[in-house]
């Protein structure tokens, strides 16, 4: 059992926002509260956000450690947390507060994930957008302070270990020295969360690989250069699997429910997603689906490959009935298909 230990050091109760200008720094001020940094052997190892009135915390699994730890809140006050669930496939985890009281602290919002919100690469929108879009700008917040950052794009595709499932996932670019940056946290300028880094590609700081960094970011219209120091490429699991991430965490069960179909496919030489595999009595098998069949339109969206097929799957819901349009030999055949999980 875990207590607490007036042996604690005294950290930093508020994120440094040195980096930050006056809009970004309002930005910080707004989200703090709902923010708690993680203690590992008195070492703050993570940051994680407050999802309900309940106590309920959402962080990357790689900054939990055993099942119960410490946090700080940005009051400076210790609060006592206990791990209650992790969703396997993205390696984000649900933490509880012990005796947590509600009032004056609110839970952070996400960042919606329909069509109609004007988010880089959302919904099969090209990957490029307009120079210096404000939707673009974020804030970064590190274990030990909050830096500016742009999203790039959310229409990538990945595969996740050690779930090794297909993914869509975010692009995310900043200035960061140093630190722990798996794990941080993603906000948009209205305070929403946006993303939770999972992985990070750091550009040597040579003249010439960060000018090769800024062409790209130019090439892709990104809308500032942040500094002189080497910039960090983020990845983060897309704004919808954020969504269905925290909704699941808010659920009476405390559990993910991601969308499958229970197939393997590949890219189709003739365009399409080619079906390699099908698991027995998962929705594919159910509705009939083969291997050596092609999937060329998923819910009335074109697919060009198998990226496009997990686009389109990771747009839909457990539960929900999708239409596949399916190229078997010389036949086009619509199959309806009841989305498992």
């Amino acid at each position: 059992m875990w207590s607490l230990a007036a042996s604690l050091p005294l950290l930093a109760i508020a994120w440094s926002g040195q980096q930050l200008d006056t809009s970004e720094a309002s930005v910080l001020k707004r989200i703090e509260g709902a923010l708690v940094k993680l203690l590992q052997n008195n070492q703050v190892v993570g940051t994680g956000v407050l999802i309900d009135t309940h106590g309920h915390f959402m962080a990357h699994r790689s900054a939990t450690g055993g099942p119960m730890m410490f946090g700080r809140l940005s009051s400076g006050e210790i609060i006592q947390l206990s791990l209650v669930s992790v969703d396997d496939v993205t390696q984000l985890a649900l933490l509880k507060a012990s005796g947590w009281i509600p009032v004056g602290r609110t839970p952070i919002s996400v960042a919606s994930s329909t069509p109609n919100v004007a988010l880089p690469g959302a919904a099969f929108a090209p990957a490029r957008r307009a120079q210096g879009s404000e939707n673009s700008r974020l804030i970064i917040v590190l274990p030990d302070r909050a830096v500016p950052g742009e999203l790039v794009r959310t229409d990538l595709v990945g595969v996740l270990s050690p779930s090794r499932r297909g993914m869509t996932l975010s692009e995310i670019r900043f200035e960061a020295g140093p630190s722990t940056l798996g794990g941080a946290l993603a906000f948009t300028y209205d305070g929403r969360l946006i993303g939770v880094l999972g992985a990070t590609l750091e550009a040597p700081p040579s003249a010439s690989a960060q000018q090769y960094v800024r062409n790209k970011m130019a090439e892709f219209g990104a809308a500032r250069i942040f500094g002189p120091n080497s910039l960090t490429i983020g990845y983060s699991v897309s704004p919808v699997v954020v969504n269905r991430v925290v909704d699941g965490f808010r659920s009476p069960q405390r559990m993910v429910e991601h969308p499958a179909l229970g197939l393997m496919c590949r890219d189709a030489t003739t365009g399409g997603a080619l079906i390699d595999s099908v698991v027995p009595n998962s929705p594919a098998a159910l509705a009939g689906l083969r291997p050596g069949d092609t999937i060329v339109e998923f819910s009335g969206v074109t697919l060009g490959d198998q990226l496009d097929y997990t686009r389109a799957l990771q747009q839909s819901n457990v539960g929900e009935v999708v239409t596949l349009k399916v190229r078997r030999g010389n036949e086009l055949l619509t199959v309806t298909v009841k989305v498992g999980r």
